[in-house]
């Protein structure tokens, strides 16, 4: 496990640093951008982590969306870089659904550094200090931030197995979330408890419908790799 969860960190801050750097930019840029916007200090928190989309001017949907896409690139490389050679020999010592596991708490750690690097920026340029409420927004923000990550995972691994379903629940997760009226901030999540837990329960249920679903896509994929 230990092994497993250190190459991660390893080989995606090794390669991916300079983009690291450029997201951490971006971040700071705009908090600057939002600290002349907006006057109040939570406000400024709020827009630079992109906790909501406070204004809905084109900058606070840019930057809303940008967070989300850093996300989703994060889990999705980290998805992908299990498909590169070499794992069917880790098998031999360890199930697929434990390793499955073990990637996502890679998943999980990473995302956990990179918003904490998020927050002490914006912690410094927005000057808000109300900690407890900050530990909420990190905490649904990190749960948020993983839903987001779990489910196109599980997509990509229904596409493989039949392309034609993914297309049906794309749109039933959307009419869900549009039609049921379920907040997709974390702000609009704080709100309502009922979501929070909701929120936890749904990270967990898709981490562990990702790692049932994997065994049976890595046997077709080996099975395709030996006929060819």
């Amino acid at each position: 496990m230990e092994f497993i969860i250190r190459k991660d960190f390893t080989q995606f801050f090794k390669k991916n640093w300079k983009l690291m750097l450029e997201i951490f930019l971006v971040i700071i840029c705009y908090g600057f951008y939002a600290k002349n916007f907006y006057k109040d200090n939570e406000e400024i928190f709020i827009a630079t982590l992109g906790l909501h989309i406070l204004e809905y001017s084109t900058l606070d949907i840019v930057i809303f969306l940008f967070h989300k896409i850093v996300t989703l690139y994060i889990m999705i490389s980290l998805f992908f870089s299990m498909l590169r050679g070499g794992i069917e020999n880790l098998f031999l010592r360890l199930s697929m659904k434990k390793w499955f596991y073990y990637k996502e708490l890679s998943m999980v750690g990473i995302i956990t550094i990179l918003k904490i690097g998020f927050y002490i920026i914006s912690f410094f340029i927005s000057g808000y200090k109300a900690f407890p409420k900050v530990f909420f927004y990190f905490g649904v923000d990190c749960l948020v931030t993983l839903i987001f990550g779990f489910v196109p995972i599980l997509l990509l691994m229904i596409f493989y197995k039949n392309k034609w379903f993914v297309l049906p629940g794309i749109l039933l997760l959307l009419g869900v979330f549009f039609k049921g009226n379920i907040p997709l901030t974390v702000v609009s999540i704080l709100k309502n408890p009922i979501f929070i837990l909701v929120s936890f329960f749904l990270c967990i249920g898709f981490g562990i419908l990702n790692g049932l679903c994997i065994k049976k896509i890595y046997i077709d994929l080996f099975e395709g790799i030996e006929e060819k």
